[in-house]
């Protein structure tokens, strides 16, 4: 959908060779796709239904296209999603998930498509446990969290290819930085486009802001502040400013949870 960090599909590719499966892994480029169906789309609980049904559309029509012919629809739904989209007895809607609450059944089930969700009643540590189990290699069980929009939702107000590919900029450097120094359970990048003065040269611009949010937890429905050194956050604000283009700051969220959630949107 092209809202992948800078790098993952070759790290994804790499996962399934290490599985020994790559030969069951087929990626479809289908970014101009998901871009066009998100213009002009601000809301975060939008971008989610639409990417969450647009997934299920992409792999429908792949499938048409090319005469192949599949029984089910993996998810990797877990039960800290369903739990915050109010899925569960007596729980509140806290924030739509792209995949959860049938967003696309009925496009399932005219393609004759069964959803399996082997996951969905599993919190963040217990699927990790059953990695072990299963002996899964312990750099991928211990992968940070990723949201299935992706960068999509990082970005706050609307979608556009260059707001896109500045994000996935800034999201690697800092990514590069802050996990070579510290442990991290997940580390957020946050783009606020255009809302603040910065100075070039002898003129102001309205440039953008990039918010960190790095968190430490264990099955995700809590989660504490990672502290980052002031220095750190100097160089790695000075890094980021003067390598990209149009971002003018970069702050900090020392927020837990609750009562912030751990992704903003």
């Amino acid at each position: 959908h092209g809202f992948l960090r800078k790098n993952e599909e070759n790290e994804v590719r790499t996962i399934f060779r290490l599985l020994n499966m790559e030969d069951s892994i087929r990626i479809i480029d289908a970014k101009t796709e998901f871009l066009n169906a998100l213009q002009n789309i601000s809301s975060s609980e939008d971008k989610r239904k639409i990417i969450g049904r647009k997934f299920i559309e992409v792999f429908v029509n792949y499938i048409k296209n090319n005469n192949l012919s599949f029984n089910y629809f993996a998810q990797g739904t877990i039960y800290p999603d369903i739990i915050e989209s109010g899925g569960t007895k007596g729980s509140k809607v806290i924030k739509a998930h792209h995949n959860v609450g049938g967003l696309a059944t009925e496009l399932l089930k005219e393609n004759n498509l069964t959803l399996i969700e082997p996951l969905k009643y599993l919190y963040k540590d217990d699927i990790r446990e059953l990695g072990r189990f299963l002996n899964v290699r312990e750099n991928i069980i211990m992968r940070q969290p990723f949201p299935g929009p992706g960068l999509a939702i990082r970005i706050i107000g609307i979608i556009t290819e260059d707001r896109l590919e500045r994000l996935s900029e800034a999201d690697y450097i800092i990514r590069e930085f802050l996990n070579s120094k510290y442990s991290i359970w997940q580390l957020v990048v946050i783009l606020i486009p255009e809302i603040t003065t910065g100075v070039v040269g002898d003129r102001g611009i309205l440039g953008d802001v990039i918010v960190i949010r790095a968190v430490n937890s264990v099955d995700g429905m809590t989660a504490t502040p990672v502290s980052i050194e002031s220095s750190d956050l100097m160089e790695l604000s000075s890094i980021v400013t003067n390598k990209i283009n149009g971002i003018v700051r970069l702050v900090y969220d020392y927020t837990g949870k609750p009562p912030g959630t751990i992704e903003w949107q």
